[in-house]
């Protein structure tokens, strides 16, 4: 006796909860995995019985008889990572809930009945034809029919339903990439890494909804701006309707690589963008675009502990992007890449030597203006003004701090202060002491900006001398 029994019953069991349209698919990838020019589908529905039936005309049709009743049977496709079938479980798994099927190929005919299972020994000259009848109601059989619709058949094969045909599409875009797939290696089924031709195409055919095939058979449905078909056989379970997170983290980092171009500002945040950002095999460039597209090219990194840096940076028009705002993973590809700058980088003061510069007469006046401005506007009756150059050009024009107000020779040049009284010069102390308010992005900042500009008005039109020492 065999070691195996099969309970009919048990493995109806479990085909009831699916979707009745996994009849279609394993009926119809059966005779695409052959050498076939030609598919006929003829379907038809009447009192809560479906009919289908799939022929094809491969020259050799079943090569064994008993692939048709024998579950898990050695399969000659397994070796073949672009042949769909593996399991040599599918027709089984469609038998199971059908209440009459029959098999006719080159090596017989076999059918299957409420009396069991009876082989006849008419055969076919080529192809094979797979017959079913299965209970089901209308919704489910209008299901079976859309489904069809969502096939993407090669242009090798004529494929009709009903006498209708279903029509070849061209990908929108198509690429190469390395995926892991699964073939029989000796005797031992196996995952490897293998190079494959994979094809994208605009879900607007499928009602906007997106999936993924292989090899021209749905998959699942999958967030994403494209249907995407890979060209070999995806690791998947007996089911075949779903993949695993790291195959599909791997697909959309290869399909964010080769559409990177395409990406919008609304789109850049999108599910599967992020989940092929935080892949290991995502481009820089890539990388680069989606940055640039989700927070503008002025962006830089918020630097804890680094308020001033921080502060400067918004003052500057730049968006500030912060840890919380992608996962760990994408960080990890940004510092890989080197695509963002921190804060600190740019407006951070680092460490360089600093020494007092030599004091022109020029200067000298500016220094008198704005201990004058600082005396009528902000009550700084003794305010400190410094000159300093140092050994780099990363400091900004001037600060303003608890040791007063410094300017920055090194940054502005000696020339900058040889017309005291202008716009550029007012503007600047102006600027800095506003910060006896607060940082740029506070409230007191802006208050304290607002009140010397109206000290400053006022005092020009009632005291136009004010000014006249610094002409």
């Amino acid at each position: 006796m065999s070691w195996f029994e099969v309970s009919k019953e048990g493995l109806k069991a479990l085909q009831d909860g699916k979707s009745k349209t996994f009849i279609m698919a394993e009926l119809i990838q059966n005779a695409l995995d052959e050498d076939v020019k030609n598919i006929i589908i003829e379907t038809a529905y009447y009192r809560n019985l479906a009919t289908i039936s799939v022929e094809d005309d491969s020259p050799t049709g079943f090569k064994d008889i008993r692939d048709a009743y024998t579950m898990f049977a050695p399969c000659y496709k397994r070796p073949n990572p672009e042949k769909r079938g593996r399991f040599n479980a599918g027709e089984k798994q469609v038998f199971a809930i059908s209440k009459n099927a029959m098999i006719e190929t080159t090596s017989g005919t076999v059918i299957f009945d409420s009396k069991g299972r009876h082989n006849k020994r008419s055969k076919r000259k080529v192809g094979s034809k797979i017959t079913v009848q299965v209970a089901m109601t209308k919704k489910e059989y209008q299901e079976i029919l859309d489904y069809v619709k969502l096939l993407i058949m090669p242009t090798t094969v004529v494929v009709k339903i009903n006498g209708n045909l279903i029509k070849s599409r061209k990908p929108d875009r198509k690429f190469t990439a390395t995926l892991q797939t699964e073939y029989l290696k000796g005797d031992k089924f196996a995952k490897t890494n293998r190079k494959t031709n994979v094809e994208l195409y605009d879900p607007e055919h499928t009602n906007d909804m997106a999936y993924i095939y292989e090899m021209g058979i749905p998959v699942c449905k999958i967030e994403c701006e494209y249907s995407v078909n890979v060209n070999q056989r995806i690791p998947m379970g007996m089911d075949r309707d779903m993949v695993s997170q790291a195959y599909l983290k791997d697909l959309f980092a290869e399909i964010l690589n080769h559409t990177y171009d395409e990406l919008t500002n609304d789109n850049a945040s999108n599910t599967w963008v992020r989940i092929g950002m935080s892949d290991d095999r995502v481009s820089g460039v890539a990388v680069k675009q989606v940055i640039s597209k989700r927070y503008g090219d002025n962006a830089l990194t918020y630097t804890v502990g680094d308020a001033i840096s921080n502060d400067d940076a918004i003052a500057n028009g730049h968006r500030l992007v912060h840890g919380a705002e992608m996962s760990k993973e994408e960080w990890d590809n940004i510092r890989k890449h080197d695509i963002l700058n921190s804060t600190a980088d740019v407006y951070g003061k680092g460490s360089c030597d600093y020494w007092d510069c030599e004091i022109t007469e020029k200067m000298a006046i500016v220094s008198r203006l704005a201990k004058k401005i600082a005396r009528l506007t902000i009550g700084k009756d003794n305010l400190k003004v410094r000159f300093i150059e140092c050994d780099t050009k990363n400091t900004p024009s001037a600060t303003f701090g608890m040791d007063g107000l410094t300017f920055y020779v090194s940054n502005l040049g000696k020339d900058w202060f040889n017309n005291p009284l202008r716009e550029s010069v007012i503007d600047l102390i102006i600027h800095e002491l506003g910060h006896n308010g607060g940082h740029h992005t506070e409230v007191g900042y802006h208050k304290t900006l607002t009140k010397i500009g109206a000290k400053l008005m006022l005092t020009a039109l009632n005291d136009p001398s004010f000014f006249k020492e610094f002409e």
